[in-house]
C-alpha cells in the first residue's frame, strides 16, 4: 500500500500495488491526486517498487473517478504504455465520455454545493480502457476479452470486483482473495473523529466524505454488501488514518445501522 497525504488538509489517501502470479507484473489501484507532495512521493515509490528490468505495470484499475483517485492517470499511462485502465461501466462517461459528477442530483445540500469541486478530465484514451460490467467479478475473466484466455500473470480467484454505488454511480471495491482483504475505496472512512482540526489515536468508522456523497442510503446498502462477502480478515479504505479494520469489527459496524438498509 501507498499511502501519502493530500495537500492542506492532510487527507491520507491511499493506493495499492498488487504483484501478479508471475512475480514481475503489477496491478495499481488507484491513481491518487495530483497535488506535487503526493505525487513525488507517488512517483518514487512507484520506480522503487517496479525496480526490476521485467517489472511491468500491467493494470490500473479504479474505486472511482473522483479526482483524488484519478489525477494521477495522465503521468501513469504516459509511464507505463502498457499499462490497460478498468473502471465500472457507470463510472465510464467520467472517465472518457466527457460526463462530469456536477451534473449528478444527490440526496444533501451538502453535495448539492460541493459536487462543482469533484471535477475530472474525461478525455482518458478510450483504447485503453476496459470495462467492468455488471455488480461482481473476477478481474482475470475481464481480461480474457483484451487477450487469449485467461493470463496467465493473474489467475481466477486472485482480484474480483464489487459493484458499492452511492458515494458515486460507479464505485468498485475489489476483493483480493490471497490476503482475505477488500480495497474500498470511498465507500468509508476510518479516521479521527475530530479530523481535520486534530488527530486522535483512535480512528472510528465513518460514511464517506458527504462532499462528494450522491447518495447517503445506497452507500449504507452498499456497506452492508461488503460486510457479507464471505471470509475476510481486513478492510482497507482509501481515507484511514491507520492501515485498514478487521472484518469483524467493520461487520459489528453494519449491523448497527437500520434495517431499512
Amino acid at each position: 500500500m501507498l499511502l501519502t497525504k493530500w495537500a492542506l488538509l492532510t487527507v491520507p489517501t491511499a493506493t495499492w500495488l498488487i504483484r501478479g502470479n508471475d512475480e514481475k507484473s503489477w496491478i495499481l489501484i488507484d491513481a491518487g491526486p495530483s497535488t506535487p507532495t503526493y505525487q513525488r512521493s507517488f512517483k518514487a515509490a512507484m520506480r522503487s517498487i517496479l525496480s526490476g528490468p521485467e517489472d511491468k505495470l500491467k493494470l490500473i484499475v479504479l474505486t472511482h473517478a473522483h479526482p483524488d483517485h484519478v489525477e494521477g492517470l495522465p503521468w501513469l499511462l504516459e509511464a507505463y504504455p502498457d499499462a490497460q485502465l478498468a473502471f465500472h461501466e457507470a463510472e465510464a462517461r467520467f472517465m472518457t465520455g466527457g460526463g462530469q459528477f456536477a451534473e449528478l442530483e444527490g440526496d444533501s445540500l451538502i453535495f448539492a454545493l460541493g459536487k462543482y469541486t469533484q471535477g475530472v478530465n474525461s478525455s482518458m484514451p478510450a483504447h485503453r480502457a476496459l470495462v467492468l460490467q455488471g455488480t461482481h467479478g473476477d478481474i482475470a475473466s475481464s481480461l480474457s476479452g483484451l487477450v487469449t484466455g485467461v493470463p496467465s500473470w493473474l489467475p481466477h480467484g486472485t482480484l474480483e470486483y464489487l459493484h458499492t454505488p452511492g458515494h458515486s454511480p460507479g464505485h468498485l471495491v475489489f476483493i483480493h482473495l490471497p490476503s482475505k482483504s477488500v480495497i474500498a475505496g470511498d465507500a468509508f472512512s476510518y479516521q479521527s473523529r475530530w479530523w481535520p482540526f486534530a488527530r486522535s489515536s483512535t480512528p472510528h468508522l465513518a460514511r464517506p466524505y458527504p462532499i462528494a456523497t450522491i447518495n447517503s442510503t445506497a452507500v449504507q446498502v452498499s456497506q452492508k454488501r461488503i460486510a457479507e462477502l464471505p471470509g475476510l480478515a481486513t478492510v482497507f479504505p482509501s481515507h484511514d488514518d491507520v492501515a485498514g479494520v478487521t472484518a469483524a469489527e467493520f461487520k459489528s459496524w453494519t449491523r448497527s445501522f437500520p434495517s431499512a438498509y
